[in-house]
């Protein structure tokens, strides 16, 4: 860490925020000719360059920012903002710790990728430059992650690109909702997550235990278990509900997402979506259990909807699945209706397909967020791909908003119409630099206005369950 790296991040993350609460309309920016623009805030005015994009966007050169004989400080622009944005002390003093800790993972990022140029990042394989990305592309302070210490950070945060084993409980069956696709079944989902080896020397510590077909194997990140769940289910571990086991298994790397987990030991299987009672982008990273038993049923009907639309399996789009799921509600949080919603979500798990599930030998998932990505120097990404893609700009973008943009149109426009409406997001699929399809993830439990969720009234039998 030095004063020169500390400046840059600081640059850009001020950088972020003018351009951001700009086009929220919180300010406006005064255009002084030749490119230049200011700011003015109670007390302060900001002076920098810019470009104006079509969609009234402030590109903000980071480089320029300047606010009187002041350092270019984020905090220093946060504490500006409080009267703008009405912001109490306690506010801005949560707002304050997530702003350091965005710092502390951007400088982080800073050094992983010094020297890589766009071509050189896009040459990664997906996992490693999942871990290359500065996070959320519109939220500023998006690396907040509260409850997580310097330690934590370096061993979980995707920045760091450290893997690590899961922690695995055994729970008695009656007290955990659980839901698995009639097409697997809980083997399958433990040889996704551990080799043979792996499977044995588990295997052997499940029979020492005295466990059988009455249990059921659950998966940890092992800092919930060692923070949450060691402690606040020790009644559960105490009466013989669940057992530890220890930490088993493939070696994982955490996603953007933090909760969602990439097999780093074997590529190709099933992610893990575990719970985390962190703070991070405003919200505790938990599961809810609500939506568990419906989800395996929604992910089947999400894809046969995709098998048998004709303009859906014209554009390639695919869903990725998600075939097996579980929750443990705490006995006595879940009789506190009004507790806050952290402690209802602290210990369940969702199987979810990776992308080169779906993927053709000569073809590269990348993450949509990753098009809004520059490198040290400021270069796109996105223009590395365009160039390495032998096309113009014009007929990149047309194919790119085809198979991306169409499809996700297509999908959402009838389904207003129905009971169930779950939102999206996209993996792009590339095919020799070219966008070739695209991969969509779940997420459940959103509704249009007066509807509901209706899954059916059966649920398919459950592997194993």
């Amino acid at each position: 860490m030095n004063h020169k790296d500390w400046d840059f991040v600081n640059r850009q993350l001020v950088a972020k925020m003018l351009a951001e609460l700009e086009y929220e309309q919180v300010f406006h920016a005064e255009s002084q000719g030749d490119g230049r623009y200011c700011i003015n805030l109670p007390g302060a005015q900001w002076r920098f360059s810019a470009e104006r994009g079509i969609w009234g966007w402030l590109w903000i050169d980071a480089q320029t920012l300047r606010c009187a004989d002041e350092p270019v400080l984020a905090q220093t622009l946060l504490m500006q903002l409080k009267p703008v944005l009405s912001m109490s002390d306690a506010t801005v003093a949560e707002h304050m710790q997530d702003l350091y800790a965005t710092l502390l993972g951007d400088l982080q990022l800073l050094k992983a990728r010094r020297g890589l140029s766009a071509s050189d990042l896009i040459d990664l394989d997906a996992d490693r430059l999942q871990c290359m990305l500065s996070g959320h592309p519109k939220f500023a302070f998006n690396k907040g992650r509260r409850g997580w210490g310097k330690e934590a950070l370096e061993r979980y945060a995707p920045e760091y690109a450290n893997t690590f084993r899961l922690h695995w409980l055994a729970v008695k069956r009656e007290h955990m909702v659980w839901r698995c696709d009639s097409e697997l079944d809980i083997q399958q989902l433990l040889a996704a997550a551990m080799d043979p080896q792996e499977f044995a020397r588990f295997n052997q510590v499940w029979q020492d235990n005295g466990l059988d077909n009455d249990w059921l194997p659950l998966p940890v990140h092992p800092w919930q278990w060692q923070q949450k769940i060691a402690l606040d289910f020790i009644a559960d571990l105490a009466e013989g509900r669940m057992v530890s086991l220890g930490e088993f298994g493939d070696l994982w790397l955490a996603q953007q997402s933090l909760r969602t987990l990439t097999n780093a030991s074997r590529q190709g299987g099933l992610d893990i979506k575990l719970p985390l009672t962190i703070y991070n982008t405003s919200c505790y990273r938990g599961i809810p259990g609500k939506y568990i038993a419906a989800g395996p049923l929604a992910s089947r009907w999400l894809q046969q909807v995709f098998a048998t639309d004709a303009t859906l399996k014209q554009s390639g789009a695919v869903i990725l699945g998600e075939p097996a799921a579980g929750y443990v509600s705490h006995e006595g949080y879940a009789a506190l209706a009004q507790a806050p919603y952290r402690y209802q979500e602290m210990l369940g798990v969702i199987w979810r397909e990776n992308p080169c599930r779906w993927l053709k030998p000569d073809e590269s998932p990348i993450l949509m967020a990753t098009l809004m990505e520059c490198d040290e120097n400021n270069q796109p990404l996105i223009g590395a791909y365009i160039d390495r893609s032998g096309l113009d700009a014009e007929t990149w973008l047309t194919q790119l908003f085809r198979v991306v943009v169409v499809p996700l149109y297509h999908l959402l426009c009838p389904l207003r119409r129905r009971a169930y409406r779950p939102w999206t997001k996209y993996n792009a699929r590339h095919e020799r630099g070219r966008t070739a399809a695209r991969a969509v993830e779940r997420f459940p439990g959103r509704y249009a206005a007066g509807e509901r969720c209706v899954p059916g009234d059966g649920l398919p039998a459950s592997g194993g369950a």
